[in-house]
């Protein structure tokens, strides 16, 4: 399988990709033009690896408070009336795991929103 990277109509990264046993690896990668960083330069001059990174940052840390706002918020309810009794550790794991749910559920929420506003003023251009 190949795959391209282009700028405009200009070909930038050329890679093929082939699968075996164990997953897959690259081949062959052919980089095209001399001066490749400067093509990924984003008009704030920001690298597009450097802006995926951000991104990276971002989204753990925001998953990471939002999981704990929401395991915050879940002490508030009793629980303990739908919990039988002697089951501490079960009812632990499931203030975790709801926790877990509802607190990716909002950070992905929050950073989709987010994406989406970055992405408003291509639609005025």
């Amino acid at each position: 399988m190949e795959f391209n990277i282009q700028s405009g109509k200009e070909q930038i990264v050329k890679f093929t990709i082939v699968g075996n046993e164990n997953g897959y690896f690259v081949r062959k990668k052919e980089n095209l033009l001399k001066e490749f960083p400067e093509y990924l330069r984003m008009k704030e001059g920001i690298y597009m690896f450097e802006a995926m990174g951000q991104q990276a940052v971002l989204g753990i840390i925001s998953h990471v408070f939002f999981i704990g706002v929401s395991f915050y918020a879940l002490q508030a309810l009793m629980i303990d009336k739908f919990i039988k009794k002697n089951h501490v550790f079960q009812a632990q794991v499931l203030y975790i795991f709801l926790s877990i749910l509802i607190g990716t559920s909002v950070s992905n929420f929050f950073l989709t929103i987010s994406g989406w506003s970055n992405q408003l003023p291509y639609l005025f251009q």
